[in-house]
């Protein structure tokens, strides 16, 4: 009996994937799960290596091996027992309709966007009323459309509670803490750290505050020191920094003299310690929303041209002369939405501050030092993050779906 998941990201993995996997697995421990990592322009390089941690899988597709099975049907790795079902945790849903017409098996989909494949799908699980209303509006079948909550918030558990956390980690009981999220690609994270390490400069110079970066589990310390010693040709102001250690672990020390402590494995009680955070828009904002942490979300479409996109139009943009128009126009066309981040989206206002960052970085200190000096603000956010993130139990719901829908087909 195989569960099939097919799947790409980081984000994805982290929270969707290891819910999935791991509420199966509890409920019942015989079936075979299968990861199948698609290609993906969004990808890290290491979620081949993080899917095979994930406790309860039994075989990884690397991307390479994906387009192997889907040309021929098998791989040495997987050989389909023709029994289960394939389920689309993130990428592409093309993908997830390919591996099920192969197998023969039925398919289900869990998605927080409409898509033109989502009437392949026996059933389209969402996290929320909104988003199901979303995809109906879009041409999705309602009878096909489940809620069951939001994924992303099975695996956010602490380990710590926040007064040991700071004491673990050397830091203040008394000062604002902010905490830096500078995303989980190694493409990404040279700009956007060295553009927050600004900020928290900038922030520093006018207040007292302490600073701490939770680590991707897709980031090891010999990445995050690569991106800290290639600073030149950045799309934003930044500055640079290095690594060093000392008795409560590893910390930058940046060009302007500030300290940021480095973390790993634990961004969820580095979220619970902060007062602010300074994020990318991602599955880490629906995180961090279900703690109740206000936050400010950067993004930046300096170069659209070199800005990721996933399925077909992935494809367009790797066409010579006329790939980087294409996907300008494709980003152009994203600029309808008037949220980018999903608490605004879901709310339909601007609960957190979404910011475009064109260049500098009073761009962002300057709304980050105006929070930081509202606790009522501060406040209001947090209770509507908390409020808009309440439901529980999603991973157990999708589980009780998928073992349903293998035992009726």
């Amino acid at each position: 009996m195989d569960l099939i998941i097919i799947t790409n990201g980081p984000g994805e993995l982290a929270s969707w994937v290891k819910s999935t996997v791991s509420a199966v697995k509890n409920k019942n421990p015989h079936i075979r799960i299968s990861i199948f990592l698609a290609p993906c322009p969004f990808s890290s390089g290491q979620e081949e290596r993080v899917a095979r941690e994930i406790p309860g899988v039994d075989i990884v597709l690397n991307p390479r091996q994906f387009i192997e099975f889907l040309i021929s049907g098998k791989t040495k790795e997987f050989i389909s027992s023709r029994e289960g079902i394939v389920i689309f945790l993130g990428g592409d849903p093309f993908h997830a309709v390919m591996v099920a017409k192969r197998t023969g098996l039925p398919a289900i989909a869990y998605t927080v966007k409409a898509s033109s494949w989502s009437n392949y799908f026996r059933y389209c699980l969402v996290p929320d009323e909104y988003t199901g209303n979303k995809l109906i509006r879009a041409g999705t079948k309602p009878e096909t459309i489940k809620v069951v909550g939001n994924l992303s918030l099975e695996c956010v558990k602490l380990f710590h509670a926040r007064e040991e956390a700071i004491n673990l980690w050397g830091l203040s009981k008394e000062i604002l803490t902010i905490g830096l999220m500078p995303g989980s690609r190694p493409v990404v994270l040279k700009h956007s750290l060295a553009y927050f390490m600004k900020v928290s400069e900038e922030v520093y110079s006018s207040m007292e505050t302490q600073f701490i970066l939770a680590l991707s589990p897709y980031i090891t310390v010999d990445i995050l020191k690569k991106s800290l010693s290639h600073t030149k040709g950045l799309m934003l102001e930044g500055t640079s920094g290095e690594v060093q250690e000392d008795e409560k672990g590893i910390y930058i020390k940046t060009e302007g003299g500030i300290k940021i402590r480095v973390i790993q494995n634990k961004q969820y009680d580095v979220m619970n310690c902060c007062d602010l955070l300074l994020t990318l828009p991602g599955t880490i904002n629906t995180e961090a929303g279900s703690l109740g942490i206000p936050m400010v979300i950067c993004y930046s479409y300096n170069k659209p041209e070199d800005i990721p996109v996933g399925g077909m139009p992935s494809l367009l943009g790797k066409i010579p002369i006329t790939g980087p128009f294409l996907k300008y126009i494709i980003w152009k066309m994203s600029q309808k939405e008037k949220f980018f981040s999903l608490p605004n989206r879901m709310a339909g206002e601007e609960i957190v501050p979404e910011i475009r960052v064109l260049s500098r970085a009073k761009e962002v200190s300057s709304i980050v030092l105006e929070l930081l000096q509202d606790i009522k603000k501060r406040q209001e956010m947090s209770e509507k993050l908390k409020n808009l993130f309440m439901r529980e139990g999603a991973g157990d719901r999708v589980a009780d779906i998928i073992l349903e829908a293998i035992n009726n087909r």
